[in-house]
């Protein structure tokens, strides 16, 4: 990868070299506020945070563990200097009604460094450290919560086991028994509706500690946005960097988008209402949602494993150059003896991905790319050095993959080339250091081009055979897939609404069991199970405060661009350009709405409608019968 990095001490020797270069870097701010050499802060840091994720060596993860403490603490110790505040501040000053990168980076420490407090009075400035250290451990409470067992368990008949799949149910003397951690399985499986109502109250309150932990959490929240002069947690923490930038402007966007998402999720539920009358008249629960789910994908034609038969893991990997080729007139190359990606434009290496798609022991299980080193370029706009990022996954290691492995592999390849396309001189703006409202939109683009055939049938041939992916077999995995999927998203503008609620003015009228249970019930078709706090395993509350409504924004926006730039010709050459010239190459810099609406035109504005079209869309012409690929 690139790095100076074979035992694990060298971790730490990397993270003790920042001590003496964050000194350095102290001098520079205070005197002439000059930002060079910052970014060696992050190259110290990005590869060690993905070490002590993926290694598969203890020693070397323990060593990365303590070299992120270690940068963190020098990175604390510059955002929490007065005097680089202070030096920040004036340049700011200066910068006022300027454009231009340095400009972008100062204006945004400085918005970082009085969300800490640090331009406040001495009294007020110890309070809000104070809060800080508070909410921090009680977050590390929240999620200790959350991963302690869950020993609970379901007690089913020998009628009610004949459903479920044998491998999760165990048996104890006379009694069968399934675990609490195989709720899932039990919505899916069961045909009993009483045993569904237990799985899913069970996982739906597997942590009833962190009620009270999170509405602690969100009180501190409240007492700190009024000490840094905010009225409510989410105005301060959208007053930074956010396409979107207050809480009036999200809770408009989410309502307009229930709007039209509703009464096309009510005729979905028709679906599911209409299954529930055969096997029993009473209506619809949240329980049944899954189940009859899954009674609807598998009544229909073709099922998963038909469809991964033309799905081998070697040519999906290797798809990625249809699209990188197709688009962009980039090379990728996969090198499988060293893991990696090598993409390259015109013969001149611009990029490595490496792979580490697999699970293993000890791996942390999320899908994720990590930068280890962000693209920027000199003054003739040419790399400085290449850029480098590592695609990190938990799936198996199968010959054959599923369509879920495939759009996950073109998502995170879509987080991948938002990190290696950018072009920006000052490294805090390159690739994904963008708003978190855009940060997705990539990723949530590149998900379209695994449910189009046209782009399909250019890789996905079956194993035995080579025969290439029959259109009727994609139209019927397509048709089982798109069940429910409008009043899966109801539920996530709900829970967005939610996030934003709790984190308006302090204190709420409800408790947040309270405030859940009257925006499930306003926003979603689905009837919410009053005696649940679901919220209570919300990590998003913690982690990304008043921040997932981004997932629903980054979505409308790669729909709004999908179906006017890509629908009507997915691998259009033209097309792939403007979007790596307009958008991506722009990385974190200026102004990304305005980006947008110059990119889309009035396209922008129509957006929203755009998703009720929704999320699967298919076409029937192959690539090859199109005529104008490029």
């Amino acid at each position: 990868m690139g790095l100076d990095v074979h035992t694990p001490r060298d971790w730490i020797r990397r993270a003790e070299v920042m001590d003496s270069h964050c000194v350095s870097l102290l001098k520079k701010l205070t005197t002439n506020h000059s930002l060079t050499g910052r970014e060696n802060i992050c190259l110290s840091h990005d590869p060690a945070e993905l070490c002590r994720s993926v290694h598969p060596n203890i020693e070397h993860r323990r060593a990365a563990t303590k070299a992120v403490e270690k940068v963190s603490n020098y990175v604390h110790r510059l955002n929490t200097d007065v005097q680089v505040y202070r030096s920040m501040k004036r340049a700011s000053e200066e910068y006022e009604g300027e454009e231009g990168e340095e400009r972008d980076v100062i204006v945004s420490l400085v918005k970082e460094s009085e969300v800490s407090g640090i331009h406040l009075p001495d009294a007020e400035r110890d309070q809000v450290v104070d809060l800080h250290g508070r909410i921090q451990q009680l977050g590390h409470i929240f999620q200790q919560n959350i991963h302690t067992p869950d020993e609970r368990h379901l007690l089913v008949t020998e009628e009610q086991a004949k459903s479920l799949p044998g491998s999760i149910v165990e048996r104890r003397g006379r009694d069968l028994y399934v675990s609490g951690d195989y709720a899932d399985h039990v919505l899916q499986h069961s045909r009993d509706s009483e045993l569904r109502k237990k799985a899913y109250i069970m996982s739906l309150t597997a942590v009833p500690n962190n009620v009270a932990v999170v509405e602690d959490i969100l009180e501190l929240r409240g007492r700190l946005s009024k000490v840094l002069g905010f009225k409510s947690y989410a105005e301060s923490v959208l007053s930074n960097h956010r396409m979107m930038s207050s809480p009036r402007q999200i809770h408009d966007f989410l309502l307009e988008l229930s709007h039209k998402i509703r009464p096309l999720a009510r005729q979905e539920l028709k679906v599911l209402e209409e299954m529930k009358k055969k096997e029993d008249p009473q209506g619809g629960e949240p329980w049944d949602v899954k189940f009859y789910s899954k009674l609807f994908s598998d009544s229909q034609k073709v099922g998963k494993v038909e469809l991964r038969e033309y799905l081998g893991r070697d040519r999906c990997i290797d798809a990625l150059d249809v699209l990188t080729s197709h688009l962009f007139g980039i090379n990728t190359q996969r090198i499988p003896f060293e893991k990696k990606l090598r993409l390259s434009e015109g013969g001149n290496e611009i990029g490595i991905v490496y792979l580490d798609l697999y699970n293993r022991e000890d791996k942390i299980g999320n899908f994720a790319t990590h930068a280890i080193r962000f693209p920027v370029v000199d003054e003739q706009g040419e790399l400085v050095e290449t850029p480098r990022v590592t695609l990190v996954g938990n799936m198996e290691d199968n010959k054959q993959w599923s369509h879920s492995d495939l759009e996950t592999l073109f998502h995170e390849f879509g987080h991948c080339l938002a990190s290696l396309l950018s072009r920006t001189k000052m490294y805090h703006l390159s690739g994904t250091r963008c708003p978190l409202d855009f940060a997705e939109f990539p990723s949530t683009l590149f998900e379209n081009f695994a449910w189009d055939y046209r782009v399909l049938s250019l890789f996905a041939q079956h194993k035995d055979t080579g025969e290439v992916l029959p259109q009727s077999v994609w139209e019927s995995f397509v048709q089982s897939k798109r069940a429910f999927r409008l009043t899966e998203t109801e539920m996530q503008i709900a829970n967005a609404i939610f996030d934003l609620e709790v984190h308006g003015a302090w204190p709420l009228a409800l408790s947040t069991t309270e405030l859940l249970h009257e925006i499930r019930s306003k926003y979603t078709s689905i009837p919410h199970a009053r005696e649940t706090h679901w919220h209570s395993t919300f990590g998003h509350l913690i982690d990304y405060a008043s921040g997932y409504y981004s997932y629903l924004y980054s979505r409308v926006l790669s729909t709004a661009v999908w179906q006017y730039r890509f629908a009507e010709e997915p691998l259009d050459r033209e097309e792939g350009e403007r979007l790596r010239r307009m958008i991506l190459e722009y990385g974190g810099t200026g102004d990304t709405m305005t980006l947008f609406q110059r990119y889309l035109g009035n396209s922008l504005r129509t957006s929203i409608a755009l998703t009720v079209v929704t999320t699967v869309r298919h076409k029937t012409k192959s690539v090859r019968d199109h005529g104008r690929t490029k």
